[in-house]
């Protein structure tokens, strides 16, 4: 995590925050892939990284998914949250006590993020159930059925 110390020393003294999103969502596939091989003491540095990149005391707006100029954008301004949370499931994982308040500028992010994921879930899991429905209807379909010609026998006629 030095590089993480290294991009808090430099951004700390120019206070750049126009492409933050950008340095989050390439950070991103760093930290996913390497947190799982780690301590989550090796991240802490993220945190002084969230604190110097998101420092706003309102919440910033949700990214414009419906804007096809860029479609890199939205999955980019999601990238901080996403670490935020793969930091915060490490932190559970191995039984810190680390009560790390969320950043306020990520509030939006996160509750997008978590309706994304509970709707998501439940969508898969209401299809899933509507699924195995139809497939029991089918089967009692061809069982009545099977049952149904084995009563009456050949004199079943459909008129």
């Amino acid at each position: 995590m030095h590089i993480i110390l290294a991009l808090y020393d430099k951004l700390s003294k120019l206070e750049l925050r126009k492409r933050r999103d950008q340095l989050m969502w390439i950070l991103l596939p760093f930290i996913s892939g390497s947190i799982q091989k780690n301590s989550v003491s090796n991240f802490l540095p993220m945190f002084k990284l969230f604190d110097l990149l998101h420092p706003e005391q309102e919440p910033l707006k949700l990214p414009d998914c419906n804007n096809t100029s860029s479609l890199r954008q939205p999955f980019q301004q999601m990238a901080p949250i996403c670490i935020w949370i793969h930091l915060m499931k490490k932190v559970r994982a191995e039984n810190m006590n680390i009560s790390r308040p969320l950043p306020t500028a990520l509030k939006n992010h996160h509750e997008y993020a978590f309706l994304l994921y509970f709707y998501t879930c439940n969508y898969i899991t209401l299809q899933f159930i509507t699924f195995h429905i139809f497939l029991s209807f089918l089967q009692h379909l061809v069982m009545s059925n099977t049952i149904m010609s084995m009563n009456l026998g050949n004199d079943f006629r459909n008129i």
